[in-house]
C-alpha cells in the first residue's frame, strides 16, 4: 500500500530568495531522515519500503534503479492535486497549504496494521484518512498526512 506524506513548508515555496532555499533545505533533509527511518522500521518487519529522493525522483533504497518518479505528476494522479507551470518548473498546489508544501513520496508494501503501527511510533508527523482526530505519525515533517488503503 501506499504512503504520500507531504509537508507543509513555513514559507510559500514559489518565491525567490535565500529564506526559500533554506526552507526548502530543511524540508529535504527532514524528509530524507524520515523517509530513511520509516522504512527502515517497516523493512525490520519484513515488508518491502523505499522513499523518493525529491531531488532526483529516484528511489533511495531499491539499487540499480533508473527510473524516476515525478513527486508533483504523482500527487497530481493519486491525490488530484492541482499543479501548474512557472518557467521550467511545476509547482503543486495543496488544497489547504496552497504552493507552502514540499511534496515527498514513502512507497512501502505491507499490511496497514504494520503501516498504522510504524507511523503511530511517530509524535504528530501524519494523520490517516478516517482517523483525522488521531495523530499517527511524528518528528518535524510539518504536518503532513498519508493516504492508506486496505
Amino acid at each position: 500500500k501506499d504512503s504520500l506524506p507531504r509537508s507543509r513548508a513555513r514559507e510559500d515555496l514559489v518565491a525567490v530568495g535565500d529564506h526559500i532555499e533554506v526552507e526548502k533545505d530543511r524540508l529535504l533533509n527532514v524528509f530524507m531522515e524520515f523517509g530513511a527511518d520509516i522504512c527502515q522500521k517497516i523493512r525490520s518487519h519484513g515488508y518491502w519500503a523505499d522513499y523518493i529522493d525529491p531531488c532526483s525522483g529516484l528511489p533511495m533504497l531499491t539499487l540499480n534503479c533508473n527510473k524516476v518518479y515525478s513527486e508533483v505528476d504523482g500527487m497530481e494522479c493519486l491525490l488530484n492535486y492541482r499543479a501548474y507551470n512557472a518557467g521550467f518548473c511545476k509547482i503543486l498546489t495543496h488544497p489547504r497549504w496552497g504552493s507552502a508544501v514540499y511534496p515527498a513520496t514513502i512507497f512501502a508494501y505491507c499490511p496497514a496494521e504494520v503501516a498504522r503501527e510504524v507511523l503511530g511510533s511517530y509524535a504528530d508527523a501524519v494523520t490517516v484518512p478516517g482517523d483525522e482526530g488521531r495523530a499517527v505519525g511524528g518528528g518535524d515533517v510539518g504536518g503532513g498526512d498519508a493516504k492508506m488503503e486496505e
